[in-house]
């Protein structure tokens, strides 16, 4: 994982408060006490800590995004940024699955195929944080997003073939829809870099787009956000409580483990 407080001497240019690297890591360990328990929790137990900037391997995966630099940028975005509800948030810290609405007022457009339309802004600073990487095994490919947004997203595009992932991809067989289908974590723009253009309807699916949400999250995924996977040739389904298991090749399916239930085509979008 990464630690921003680690890094405190390199981030002292980015504060002109502080004067001492020493109280500007005591200061990002305050602003991110989740990371912080992590840490802790991880020193007690003697695991090791590694960083996670682009390039890094975790195991089969490659990090594809943050990089150091980015990451940087987003600690002192996210400090200075004035903390809002986001769409959703968790009850009981980080251990906690539970999921809490925030209403939005939103109101469903009916659209044909094709039309998607998402919010001017990206995510916030954190979830742009978030650690995107890439696996390829033996021909079949992984993507997992965590909760980042239209930057993080962007910048791991720009890495992905460096590391064996030429975009737009033609076939993934697993990419994480980021941030439990939220609106504002993807584009049109980011998602044609990653996937492709909007494609024609009823084309055969190509890859498969997997939404991490709770069971109780009536909001999460967002109408748009699985209209605009499938309209560039994804599947997409929802974990909502269930344990899926993409099965085939060298990897067997796995006792009390369910296969995707495809969700339907969106009739309307949020706006």
């Amino acid at each position: 994982m990464n630690r921003p407080w680690i890094h405190a001497q390199e981030l002292l240019p980015y504060f002109a408060k502080y004067t001492n690297a020493e109280s500007l890591a005591k200061a990002l360990r305050d602003v991110f006490p989740n990371l912080a328990k992590l840490e802790d929790i991880a020193v007690e137990r003697g695991i090791p800590i590694h960083d996670a900037y682009q390039g890094a391997q975790i195991g089969a995966f490659t990090v594809l995004a943050p990089s150091r630099a980015a990451i940087f940028n987003y600690v002192a975005d996210d400090i200075r940024t004035p903390k809002v509800a986001s769409e959703t948030t968790t009850r009981g810290g980080m251990f906690d699955g539970a999921v809490q609405v925030i209403a939005e007022g939103l109101r469903l457009i009916m659209a044909a195929w094709g039309a998607e339309k998402f919010p001017a802004d990206d995510t916030s600073p954190r979830n742009n944080m978030s650690i995107v990487q890439f696996a390829d095994f033996s021909g079949e490919k992984v993507v997992l997003t965590a909760d980042a947004g239209r930057a993080a997203l962007d910048e791991a595009a720009t890495y992905a073939p460096f590391v064996g992932l030429p975009l737009p991809a033609n076939e993934i067989r697993l990419i994480q829809v980021p941030h439990h289908g939220s609106r504002h974590n993807v584009s049109t723009e980011t998602l044609d870099r990653w996937l492709g253009e909007v494609g024609e309807e009823h084309h055969e699916s190509r890859s498969n787009a997997i939404v991490s949400a709770g069971k109780d999250d009536l909001d999460h995924p967002r109408k748009v956000v699985v209209r605009a996977f499938m309209h560039r040739g994804a599947t997409v389904g929802e974990t909502k409580g269930r344990s899926l298991c993409f099965s085939g090749g060298e990897a067997p399916g796995r006792a009390g483990w369910v296969s995707n239930t495809p969700l339907s085509y969106p009739t309307g979008y949020e706006e």
